[in-house]
């Protein structure tokens, strides 16, 4: 039952440092917007601002301090979640900060990501048309979104949930204590 589970003071310490670690990184993602630019810089690193660094660093001490706490299987999807918005928020920031983009290559990827899905085809056909996208313009068709956003969010995305989804089971094989895992 899990109210059964709520009612145990661990539980509601765990469910805090949840909702704290969502809640600073909602705000350190409010910061990195306060911070676009159409500049070009050699490193997003240099307009974003001081305090994402400490939000970021305080984060992830909930987040240790979560992996201590939740010794439980019940919380190991709280963990994984968790994990992955850590690395999801590592993997935006150039995506957030350069307003139009970061080099020359998106915007000829995107451009013919957008001749596909308008005419089914671009000639002539390479094969990486049929890798990456192919897999974009499905993904536009399917969230009926534009395929320059499917195009910038597709890699972050995919490393946002791999890398912790690998290295939870990785540990996770090599240990049956939980406490290990996180």
């Amino acid at each position: 039952d899990p109210r059964s589970t709520l009612n145990e003071p661990r539980a509601w310490i765990n469910h805090f440092l949840i909702i704290a670690i969502v809640a600073i990184l909602t705000i350190a993602v409010a910061l990195l917007f306060a911070s676009q630019t159409g500049e070009a810089l050699r490193s997003p690193w240099t307009v974003v601002p001081k305090n994402f660094f400490s939000l970021i660093f305080i984060a992830n001490l909930l987040a240790f301090a979560l992996g201590f706490r939740a010794a439980d299987k019940r919380f190991w999807t709280h963990k994984w979640i968790v994990l992955v918005l850590l690395t999801a928020i590592s993997l935006i920031v150039a995506l957030i900060v350069y307003r139009v983009g970061y080099g020359f290559d998106p915007f000829v990827h995107q451009a013919t990501e957008s001749l596909i899905q308008k005419n089914g085809i671009v000639l002539p056909q390479k094969w990486y048309y049929f890798g990456q996208y192919g897999l974009v313009v499905l993904l536009s068709y399917i969230f009926q979104s534009g395929v320059i956003l499917i195009d910038k969010l597709l890699l972050p995305v995919i490393a946002a949930i791999t890398l912790p989804t690998i290295l939870f089971l990785s540990l996770s094989k090599l240990s049956n204590n939980c406490r290990v895992v996180f």
